[in-house]
């Protein structure tokens, strides 16, 4: 910078430019007000037709520049974060809902008396061990069942026969009062 801080007119561009050639300086910046805005600068010298190329632009349109680069950029993380959320839902959807929804039709099949082989939990965590122990469960007490079966049909085998039994034996008692 040239330390020329104020321009205010075409005698303070000379200035600058002056200053640029007693320097043999090939570009310079710094701020001043053009129009009565604040601005900032740029000059560079080019040589070989011994011209200086001027640029500025004013703090008003670096200010709106700024903030549209906020808003966007604000945006722009608005919309990843909403993107991350989503991704988030549907990967804790996978995980997590489809395995209790699992869990919970195959504690319903449980619950009817409905045969049941396995239930479609594959994963290490709890969810998974869950879902064995409930298998488990489930075969323990298809286990039982059918031994309850089992005996409540032998309990009926017994009855009838013991049943059968007694008509006899009361037949007899029946035949001999009689005789």
């Amino acid at each position: 910078a040239l330390g020329l801080e104020n321009i205010h007119s075409e005698e303070d561009w000379g200035a600058v430019i002056t200053d640029m050639l007693n320097r043999d300086l090939d570009q310079a910046s710094g701020s001043m007000e053009i129009h009565g805005q604040e601005s900032i600068y740029h000059i560079l010298r080019f040589r070989p037709w011994g011209w200086f190329v001027t640029a500025y632009v004013t703090q008003e349109a670096i200010n709106g520049a700024t903030y549209s680069i906020r808003m966007g950029t604000l945006a722009a993380a608005l919309i990843c974060a909403v993107l991350m959320l989503l991704g988030i839902s549907l990967f804790s959807r996978h995980l997590v809902v489809a395995p209790i929804r699992t869990l919970r039709d195959a504690a319903k099949t449980m619950a009817s008396g409905q045969s049941l082989e396995s239930i479609a939990v594959n994963s290490r965590d709890e969810l998974g061990e869950l879902a064995r122990d409930m298998e488990k469960s489930f075969h323990l007490l298809d286990e039982g069942r059918r031994r309850l079966e089992k005996w409540s049909q032998k309990l009926e085998e017994d009855v009838s026969e013991r049943t059968a039994d007694l008509a006899e034996a009361n037949h007899l008692l029946q035949d001999e009062i009689k005789s």
